[in-house]
């Protein structure tokens, strides 16, 4: 298994904010592997944070950390090969729980026969967890996207009627109040987060422009993470996919973006709603350039 950097790239967002989408079009480029969503680097984070060489040469150390990593929710979706994981481990001797981290998201990536120079990760799960993250990759990138909170309202009502036999359907606020006040705070507090960072480790986009303009997003995203852009990366949804078990609530993730899918809250929303978010969420959403 090649070395891979312990540099890689966070898709931050409120849900229903197209990180999906994002993540799509990010994975699509050939140097670049971001898999389906799973919590493991921070739920192990606690029990294996003082990982070191010795205990990548421990055998019992090494099968319990593989325990653990399997018991991980959502992470039957990435398909590991654990027995190579473990065999990384013994070849690559990880002296940190980045390292150790590291290995798992560069498994993924050849199991997808991809030969990559940089690994992500998507997960709304990490709003909460933005320390932790930071903790352990502190040269991280992040990529902050952001939609209007009203059409984020649109699609959180749309998800409480969602008909899925899916174990993973998302438990979103269904009260325009407590919709507003999660987007409000969720955007907040990555936008306070990456103000303590270095400039150069985060971009923030807008939902509305990658749908508009894909390649221009897209452009500079890898001018962002020092690649070339390639021009097959407008084709993601030919090459990419969510796994089966989200698919219900992802579905225009198959799809080329949509610039018609803005705004929807204007014919979607009463205007008692549309007011009462506004009330709720006017200093955010005034922050992005929304109007209220």
């Amino acid at each position: 298994m090649p070395t891979i950097p312990n540099k890689p790239v966070f898709i931050l967002g409120n849900p229903r904010s197209g990180t999906s989408l994002l993540r799509l079009m990010v994975s699509s480029h050939s140097k670049i592997s971001i898999p389906p969503e799973s919590g493991f680097l921070v739920w192990w984070y606690a029990k294996y944070k003082g990982w070191t060489k010795a205990d990548s040469a421990n055998e019992a150390k090494v099968n319990a950390y593989i325990t653990d990593l399997k018991t991980s929710k959502k992470i039957e979706t990435w398909n590991l090969d654990y027995a190579k994981i473990k065999e990384s481990m013994k070849d690559n001797l990880p002296a940190t729980y980045a390292e150790l981290s590291s290995l798992v998201y560069a498994a993924y990536a050849l199991g997808r026969n991809k030969n990559i120079s940089i690994w992500g990760d998507k997960n709304n799960y990490y709003i909460a967890h933005l320390k932790e993250v930071a903790e352990i990759y502190p040269d991280a990138y992040f990529i902050h996207i952001v939609r209007d909170g009203r059409d984020v309202a649109c699609s959180y009502l749309n998800i409480a009627t969602l008909d899925t036999a899916s174990p993973y359907k998302p438990k979103l606020p269904d009260e325009i109040v407590h919709i507003a006040q999660e987007w409000s705070d969720n955007n907040l507090k990555i936008h306070h987060f990456l103000k303590q960072l270095n400039p150069a480790q985060s971009l923030q986009i807008k939902y509305e422009d990658l749908i508009e303009t894909p390649e221009h997003g897209l452009q500079a995203i890898c001018k962002f993470l020092h690649l070339p852009y390639e021009e097959t990366m407008m084709n993601f949804h030919q090459t990419e996919k969510e796994p089966e078990a989200f698919i219900d609530w992802k579905k225009k993730t198959a799809e080329k973006p949509d610039p018609t899918n803005k705004n929807i809250y204007l014919s979607f929303l009463p205007q008692e709603d549309i007011a009462l978010f506004n009330k709720t969420a006017s200093e955010v959403l005034n922050l992005y350039g929304y109007s209220v």
